[in-house]
C-alpha cells in the first residue's frame, strides 16, 4: 500500500485559513510504514499531552500483553525537581516507580515540551513542524470517516527524480492533527510512514499525569545532565573515566579496566549487548495470570522462623558445599540474556537446597555440580525476547508454568548448552564474534537434547520475594529458601567495578539499561556500610571474582525494588514426556 499525495495537489480548492495545531489533547496513537512493499504496523496506544502542565502521558503495549505507562514532565523549560520521566509499573501486584532523566531531543536540540510534542507528532526521526508552516492546502480529506483538511509540503518540481512530501490532515474546527504521512520515492526506494491519532479530544483529565512523590520512586536521574551522545560513545575502559570514578568513589569502592569489555567497546555497544533486563512493564496482565507476592502464611512463617536477622549471611557458606551452583559464576557473552541466566541460577540453587532439606539427594541427579540451562529458557519462554531481553516476573511465570500450559521450566545445562559462551566458566567470551543473536520470531523450543534422559525442572510458585524496599523481608526470604533474583539499572561506572561496596558515583553516565543478577547474601564492610552480596554473569574476571557488593538499605539504583523468586518443584524433576 502506497499513499500518493501528488494527485491531491492537482485539484482546484479554495484554501481555508491554516489552523494552529492543537497542543493539549488525548488520543489513541497508531501507525504503519511501508518500505519497498513491506508493511510494518505499530500500535503505540493512548497518549495525552497538556501544554499548561508541560507534561505528556504515553501507554505502549508490549509483547507479553501488558503495557508501559510513562509520564514525561518537562517543567516548561525550567529546572524543576519534578522534571523527568516517571515510569509507573507493577511488579507482580506491587506498584513501583522509576524516575529517569529526560531523553535528549533531536540532534542539536535540548528537550522541551515543544520539541517533545513535535517528536510525538512527527515520528519521522527529524523535526517536521517547519514543513507544516510551509504546507499548502490540498483539499478536504478524512481519517477513519472523520473530516479533515489536508495540508501538504514538499511537492516535487516537474520532472524531479525524487519525491519527499509530508501530508498533515488537520481538523478544521480546532486544529487537531488526525494523521501525518510522509511519502518518499526516489533512487529505487519507496517509503510511506503514517501516524494516526484516533478518538482525539481536546478534553484532558489531569489525573493522567499524576505521579508519586519522587521520594517514593527509584530516582535514576544523573546529578548534572542526561547522558550525551559523545559520553556514550567513549570506551567502557576509558582511563580518564575510570580515574574520575575512583576519585568520586573516594575509596569506598574501586574501578579498574574490565576484561570482559575489551579495549575499545563503547558504553553504548556494551549496554546493547549485555543489559537485557526490561524494567518498564505495567498494567494488567491481558493473559489472565494473577500472580501475587507470597501468601500471608508464607510471610508469617518466615517471620516466625527468623524473628532475628543475622548481621551477615552468605548462601555460599550456608549451602555451597552441597550446592556448588550458588558460588558458580557464568559469562553471558555477547547476549542480553541476564534475565534468563539469573533466573536459571536461582532456580538451580533453590532446587538443590530444597532437595537437601527433603533428603532427596538420593536421586540420579548430581546436586554438587547441578546447573540449569538459561538457553532453554531463552528458546522456550514466548513472553520474553531471548538475547533481546526479558522481565523478571515473566521469567518466573514461565518457570512456574504447568506442563498443561505448554513448555515451562528448564532442563539441565548439559542437555541444552548455552550458545554464546561455554559452561562451566569461560573468561574468554569477551564481546566479539558469536552466533547471531536470536530474535523473538526465531525462538523455538528444542526438539532434541544433548543428553539421553532430560528432566524438566520447574518452579512450584512465582512471586515478588519482598515488597519494594523491604530489606528485612528480602533477607528472610534468602535465609529460608536461598538466593533471589534482583534487577537494577546500570550506570557507566558499574561496568568497571573492581571491588568494594558499590554506589552510583556523581560522574556516572546513564542509566544505560536494566540488568538481572543473583542476590546471595549481605554484610557490613570495614567502613560500616551495609551491603548486599551479588553474583554477576560477566565472568570471574570481572569484579570480586564475578561477584560484587552494593549498598544495602538505600535501594541503590533500584536493587531492592523488584526481587523475584519461586519455590522449587521437586516433583517436576522427572523425565520429559
Amino acid at each position: 500500500m502506497v499513499l500518493n499525495l501528488i494527485p491531491l495537489l492537482l485539484g482546484v480548492a479554495v484554501a481555508p485559513t491554516k489552523p494552529t495545531l492543537l497542543r493539549t489533547f488525548t488520543a489513541v496513537q497508531s501507525g504503519y510504514s511501508v518500505a519497498t512493499g513491506a508493511l510494518n504496523a505499530s500500535i503505540s496506544g493512548p497518549v495525552a499531552v497538556d501544554e499548561a502542565l508541560a507534561a505528556q502521558f504515553q501507554r505502549e503495549y508490549i509483547p507479553d500483553g501488558r503495557f508501559t505507562s510513562v509520564v514525561f514532565r518537562y517543567g516548561n523549560g525550567t529546572s524543576s525537581g519534578d522534571d523527568g520521566v516517571f515510569s509507573l509499573q507493577p511488579f507482580f501486584d506491587e506498584r513501583v516507580c522509576y524516575v529517569y532523566p529526560l531523553p535528549p531531543g533531536y540532534p542539536g536540540h535540548s528537550i522541551t515540551y515543544d520539541l517533545a510534542l513535535e517528536e510525538l507528532w512527527c515520528q519521522q526521526g527529524a523535526p517536521c513542524m517547519d514543513a507544516y508552516k510551509q504546507a499548502v492546502y490540498s483539499g478536504p480529506s478524512s481519517v477513519s470517516g472523520e473530516p479533515c483538511d489536508l495540508w501538504v509540503s514538499g511537492a516535487p518540481a516537474p520532472g524531479a527524480s525524487s519525491q519527499d512530501t509530508l501530508g498533515f490532515c488537520v481538523r478544521a474546527a480546532d486544529g487537531a492533527l488526525l494523521s501525518l504521512t510522509r511519502d518518499y520515492h526516489g533512487g529505487g526506494i519507496d517509503v510511506v510512514v503514517r501516524t494516526f491519532f484516533a478518538n482525539l479530544s481536546a478534553v484532558v483529565d489531569p489525573a493522567a499525569f499524576a505521579t508519586p512523590n519522587v521520594s517514593g520512586c527509584v530516582d535514576l536521574r544523573v546529578p548534572a545532565a542526561t547522558s550525551s551522545a559523545a559520553a556514550l560513545d567513549r570506551p567502557v575502559n576509558d582511563a580518564a573515566a575510570i580515574a574520575q570514578t575512583n576519585a568520586d568513589a573516594a575509596g569506598a569502592w574501586s574501578a579498574a579496566p574490565s576484561a570482559p569489555f575489551g579495549a575499545g567497546l563503547s558504553l553504548r555497544a556494551a549496554a546493547a549487548r549485555r543489559l537485557g533486563l526490561k524494567m518498564a512493564a505495567s498494567g494488567p496482565d491481558a493473559r489472565g495470570f494473577a500472580l501475587a507476592p507470597p501468601p500471608a502464611a508464607h510471610s508469617a512463617a518466615l517471620l516466625a522462623a527468623f524473628p532475628e536477622i543475622p548481621a551477615a549471611f552468605d548462601a555460599r557458606e550456608q549451602w555451597g558445599a552441597q550446592c556448588t551452583s550458588i558460588g558458580s559464576v557464568r559469562n553471558q557473552g555477547d547476549c542480553g540474556g541476564c534475565w534468563a541466566f539469573s533466573a536459571a541460577e536461582v532456580l538451580a540453587d533453590r532446587t538443590c537446597i530444597a532437595a537437601q532439606a527433603a533428603a532427596a539427594a538420593a536421586t540420579a541427579i548430581n546436586w554438587t555440580s547441578f546447573a540449569l540451562s538459561p538457553q532453554y529458557i531463552m528458546d522456550c519462554d514466548d513472553t520474553d525476547a531471548a538475547c533481546g531481553g526479558g522481565m523478571l516476573d515473566d521469567a518466573w511465570r514461565y518457570l512456574a508454568r504447568p506442563a498443561s500450559g505448554g513448555s515451562g521450566g528448564t532442563v539441565e545445562e548439559a542437555c541444552a548448552p548455552y550458545l554464546y559462551c561455554a559452561h562451566p566458566v569461560s573468561p574468554s567470551c569477551e564481546v566479539g564474534p558469536h552466533p547471531p543473536r536470536p530474535t523473538p520470531s526465531q525462538q523455538a523450543c528444542p526438539a532434541s537434547f544433548n543428553c539421553s534422559a532430560p528432566r524438566r525442572f520447574r518452579a512450584a510458585s512465582a512471586y515478588a520475594a519482598a515488597a519494594p524496599g523491604d530489606v528485612a523481608a528480602l533477607q528472610r526470604e534468602l535465609l529460608a529458601h536461598g538466593p533471589v533474583q534482583v534487577g537494577f539499572q546500570v550506570f557507566s561506572d558499574f561496568m568497571t567495578y573492581k571491588n568494594g561496596t558499590y554506589f552510583r558515583t556523581a560522574g556516572a553516565q546513564g542509566p544505560l539499561g536494566g540488568h538481572a543478577v543473583k542476590l546471595v547474601g549481605w554484610g557490613t564492610d570495614g567502613a560500616g556500610v551495609p551491603y548486599w552480596s551479588v553474583a554477576n554473569s560477566w565472568s570471574a574476571d570481572w569484579g570480586e571474582g564475578g561477584f560484587f557488593r552494593i549498598r544495602r538499605g538505600t535501594n541503590e539504583v533500584g536493587i531492592e525494588t523488584t526481587p523475584a523468586a519461586g519455590l522449587a518443584d521437586l516433583a517436576a524433576a522427572r523425565l520429559l514426556p
